[in-house]
């Protein structure tokens, strides 16, 4: 079962020089995920990019440790839209890996939910539909 560690609401680069760079398609919505495998034994990366042709993909990446990357989303254009999206996070999961998650929301769910904590409905139901879409994908 994945277990939340942490989230990326907000990204420092001042203390990391290293960035995990996800490329998407804004208009495919719903949840992305990013399997990293901490592997101490590979050289560390400068900047890592993660290019989604669709969010049904799933993706995995090596990082020495995902801690020490910065995580961001851009559009296909090269604008960054990481304060866009939704519920970005980090969930520990088995075998040493780490999800990278987050959710592309549609203009109707940024109308209609005003509050994305965890504990209103509608957030609920979209983590436990991240869970299954983990524990189906990984």
């Amino acid at each position: 079962m994945p277990t939340m560690i942490g989230s990326c609401q907000t990204v420092n680069s001042s203390l990391k020089a290293s960035f995990v760079k996800t490329v998407i398609n804004p208009d495919n919505k719903g949840w992305y995920l990013i399997a990293i495998i901490n592997d101490s034994t590979i050289q560390e990366k400068e900047d890592v990019v993660v290019d989604f042709k669709n969010q049904d993909e799933t993706k995995k990446i090596s990082l020495t440790h995902y801690s020490k990357y910065d995580y961001k989303i851009f559009d296909l254009s090269g604008k960054d839209v990481t304060t866009s999206m939704k519920l970005t996070g980090f969930l520990f999961y088995k075998n040493s890996s780490v999800i990278f998650h987050f959710y592309n929301p549609s203009e109707r769910e940024l109308k209609e939910v005003s509050d994305w904590q965890p504990l209103t409905k509608h957030v609920d139901s979209l983590m436990r539909l991240s869970r299954d879409l983990i524990r189906k994908k990984f």
